[in-house]
């Protein structure tokens, strides 16, 4: 099994604040951190700032972010990856730039981390970054929410499950994650008929992140302003009905629970409560 770790889904927002109150009612919990961060480049160069709220789940964390930069897409934008390595050398950092990011919690206690960016560029729009071992630790809004927190996350919504990746070129895609790249293990790799396009399937330590490249002459819609580009994520439950009844009765707008693509599962999608982030829920049958 893997060692790398995906640490942070990121999710960019007109305001963290705002998104944070509706991801509150569906994980059932209290963010584990909220405050404000800077991103600079080396030598203190201020690049992007903002609020950032994060959500502990038992796999990963889901930070919520509003952002100072300009041209930011809102939604399912970055990852930031803990490779679990301290070498910062190697072809997989040449094409990332070093990048000091200082989180700074509502109490005035600060951390620092420092991480190793893609570029955005025409040909990609979706950002990854690298760490190494994380000194990272999420300090809680208050000790009663953080029992509460926890409890909650336990009971409804245990992790992410996976998340999608939408792509056009297999070959850019594993040089970056697969074995060229930070090493994350592919699994599998099938082309689906009836779907019409190839289905990768990374495994990093915890969950899945799934890579969809259609075919050529697939006559899906396409965004004219990304090539590829992170586009949703399913999270985990154990008991979908539950959580199903639970949401609907906080006035989460949800579809019917139905079969899903894997076997022995069964879904919903999430179609409130989720800033416009394509967002799955999955369970057993």
């Amino acid at each position: 099994m893997s060692n790398i770790n995906i640490e942070r889904i990121q999710i960019c927002c007109s305001s963290a604040l705002e998104a944070a109150e509706a991801y509150s009612i569906v994980f059932g919990a209290m963010p584990c951190w909220v405050g404000n961060y800077q991103v600079t480049e080396p030598g203190g160069v201020p690049i992007e700032q903002g609020k950032s709220v994060w959500f502990a789940l038992s796999n990963t964390t889901i930070e919520l972010f509003d952002t100072s930069a300009r041209d930011s897409h809102h939604g399912l934008s970055s990852i930031v990856i803990d490779n679990g390595e301290e070498s910062r050398s190697g072809s997989v950092y040449s094409s990332l730039s070093e990048r000091q990011t200082v989180y700074v919690s509502e109490s005035g206690a600060d951390q620092h981390q420092t991480s190793f960016q893609s570029a955005i560029d025409d040909n990609n729009h979706y950002r990854y970054a690298l760490i190494n071992k994380s000194t990272l630790v999420a300090s809680v809004v208050t000790a009663a929410d953080s029992v509460a927190s926890i409890a909650a996350v336990q009971r409804q919504i245990k992790g992410v499950d996976h998340i999608v990746l939408n792509a056009s070129n297999f070959e850019r895609v594993d040089a970056r994650f697969g074995a060229k790249g930070i090493g994350i293990r592919l699994a599998l790799d099938q082309h689906v008929a009836t779907w019409g396009g190839r289905m990768l399937f990374y495994r990093p330590r915890g969950l899945t992140l799934e890579v969809i490249i259609a075919d050529s002459n697939d006559d899906k819609p396409k965004r004219a302003d990304k090539a590829d580009f992170f586009w949703g994520i399913a999270y985990s439950v154990d008991n979908l009905e539950s959580v199903h009844k639970r949401l609907s009765e906080l006035g989460v707008a949800l579809s019917d629970v139905r079969k899903g693509r894997k076997p022995g599962t069964q879904v919903c999608t999430l179609k409130s409560h989720s800033i416009g982030v394509p967002t799955l829920l999955v369970g057993p049958i």
